[in-house]
């Protein structure tokens, strides 16, 4: 199987678990087969074969982003927000790997001149949210991304987030369930909202 065809196959796994709520019981076993299948032929070997021609395999770097980050790196992905027309900048933000300053700027660039309609999320969790959640995202950059908020939907959001977090708190307590105990996130988050919340 070449490299096109490997692609093909990430973007036809990817489209399908976009919309994977209509799927039938045969759907689903064929789709969790070419999910193993892409696991095992999608490694680092075949990465270094693409050559950052992040146009031409964008999906395979993408199937990455989202099963494989230990497959790519801060140039493959800055390679994708310079290269690639509406690439998908929402899996970009919910890595579970670090970002950076530079990588955020330059997706709030494009974000900015609209050029590449790029899909930012819908509100309360949209690609600001992610941003806000990041610790390793400078105080500079969430201080202007909290500013786009009005103040309606900062009184919403941290509500909202307060109460997950007492919630998965309250699991991590009683449960003792290791899923909810990393808040961190919610809490960077939080503590931006209600700052800006204090200024208003």
């Amino acid at each position: 199987m070449n490299n096109f065809e490997i692609n093909r196959l990430c973007y036809q796994f990817i489209s399908y678990n976009r919309k994977k709520e209509h799927e039938n019981i045969n759907e689903k076993l064929y789709y969790d087969e070419m999910f193993k299948k892409l696991c095992r032929i999608i490694n680092s070997g075949l990465i270094k074969s693409l050559d950052n021609n992040y146009n031409a395999y964008y999906y395979i770097y993408l199937f990455c982003i989202k099963y494989k980050e230990n497959l790519i790196n801060r140039e493959n992905i800055l390679g994708i927000i310079e290269n690639v027309p509406n690439y998908d900048c929402m899996s970009i933000l919910e890595m579970t790997g670090k970002l950076d300053d530079i990588i955020i700027l330059k997706m709030l660039y494009g974000i900015k001149e609209d050029k590449l309609k790029l899909y930012i999320g819908k509100f309360p969790f949209d690609y600001r949210y992610q941003i806000l959640k990041r610790s390793e995202i400078s105080d500079y950059i969430k201080d202007r991304i909290v500013r786009t908020y009005s103040k309606e939907e900062a009184i919403i959001l941290s509500k909202i987030i307060k109460e997950s977090y007492d919630t998965k708190s309250y699991y991590s307590l009683v449960e003792n369930d290791d899923t909810y105990k990393d808040l961190t996130g919610e809490k960077e988050a939080y503590k931006k909202l209600k700052m800006f919340l204090k200024r208003k």
